[in-house]
């Protein structure tokens, strides 16, 4: 799943494990709440986790 925001993709499909040592460079960050749920919801779906929530 793949989702085009402001110029940049979010591929929720290709996850990776990433060992801190092998970031070079800062890319940016997501600074949208909405967003951010929106792309937390895409990896739950992705990953097959269902959360329970309390209201």
């Amino acid at each position: 799943m793949g989702r085009n925001y402001l110029g940049k993709m979010v591929k929720s499909n290709q996850i990776r494990t990433v060992d801190k040592k092998r970031l070079v460079k800062f890319l940016g960050s997501i600074s949208s709440e909405e967003r951010l749920q929106e792309i937390e919801q895409a990896l739950l779906i992705h990953l097959g986790i269902s959360l329970v929530r309390n209201k």
